[in-house]
């Protein structure tokens, strides 16, 4: 079954949603993963925005948010999520936003997006940013 850019391989089971990291297609990203879930499991894969199949352009959370959409378009219920690296933080986006969508989410070699730091305001922050600063 294939629904915008995701494909559904297995017909029972719990769904499972493999997210490739960096600008990796699903296509040969997993190696043998696909063929060993599929006796016991639904397979789910996706092309981020701007990867394999899907089109150009699109931010982790615009791909967290299309996913979304998409899972609850399939029907399947909720998804376990395995995103390697930067698909690992699509994945936590996902839980993070839609988190009756998701049901569990190993993450290999992943890190969490990352989030901009905030400025010091009071006098002792800004006194240390300034130091940091002239030491570096």
């Amino acid at each position: 079954m294939q629904l915008d850019d995701v494909r559904v391989h297995g017909e029972s089971g719990p769904p499972v949603l493999l997210l490739p990291g960096g600008a990796e297609s699903c296509d040969g990203f997993f190696p043998g993963l696909r063929e060993g879930l599929m006796a016991t499991a639904q397979v789910v894969e996706y092309d981020r925005p701007g990867t394999g199949t899907s089109a150009a352009d699109g931010s982790l959370a615009g791909a967290a948010a299309a996913l979304g959409s998409v899972i609850e378009r399939l029907g399947r219920g909720p998804v376990v999520v395995v995103g390697q690296s930067l698909g690992g933080a699509v994945g936590v986006l996902l839980a993070r936003d839609h988190p009756e969508q998701v049901a569990g989410r190993p993450q290999p070699h992943s890190r969490p997006p990352r989030e901009p730091k905030p400025r010091p305001t009071d006098p002792t922050g800004a006194a240390l940013s300034s130091q940091r600063r002239e030491q570096a």
